[in-house]
């Protein structure tokens, strides 16, 4: 069997072979792609951040940030959402709460969940601007998105959102 994979955006339903990827929980793949939890274990090992900049112990190592207690990461998630989103009040963009596969759940902002997936990139750009060296590093305009699948989710399985693993589980079993 043929199935086909679409994003959530414009309210689309799919059906027996095209599946909705983040149905009623994130807008488009860049949603995914720029996970805050991801996002920030990517800006740890490229050193766009430091840990002290998301209130997290100065000796911090990327690979440790998942391990840490989940109010510290959830106070991590809030400041990086806060920083990209623009806001001074997460509480007014209303949560969303997203389980890894890993096991964690956290309260993600739905505003930053729901960002139409071009204008999240382009947030995430213009809050960490070093992004663009390694979006232009690569062969296509998808450079940045392929370094952080390759980067994060192949090394670190634990934090790609459930949602994800449980889509392409429905798919394998046809």
């Amino acid at each position: 069997r043929i199935y086909g994979i679409i994003d959530w955006d414009n309210g689309e339903k799919g059906n027996d072979r095209i599946k909705v990827n983040g149905y009623e929980k994130r807008y488009t793949l860049e949603n995914y792609i720029f996970d805050p939890v991801a996002l920030i274990i990517f800006l740890l090992y490229e050193k766009i951040i430091e840990p002290d900049d998301i209130a997290l112990n100065t000796d911090l190592k990327p690979y440790e940030f998942i391990k840490q207690e989940n109010e510290e990461i959830q106070k991590a998630i809030d400041i990086i959402c806060t920083k990209i989103l623009e806001v001074t009040d997460l509480n007014q963009t209303g949560y969303s709460e997203c389980e890894y596969s890993g096991g964690h759940v956290f309260n993600i902002s739905t505003a930053y969940l729901e960002c139409d997936g071009k204008d999240l990139e382009k947030k995430v750009k213009d809050t960490y601007p070093k992004l663009n060296s390694i979006d232009r590093k690569g062969s296509s305009r998808n450079s940045l998105k392929r370094e952080i699948v390759n980067k994060i989710y192949s090394s670190h399985p634990e934090v790609i959102p459930k949602d994800v693993i449980e889509l392409l589980e429905e798919i394998a079993k046809g």
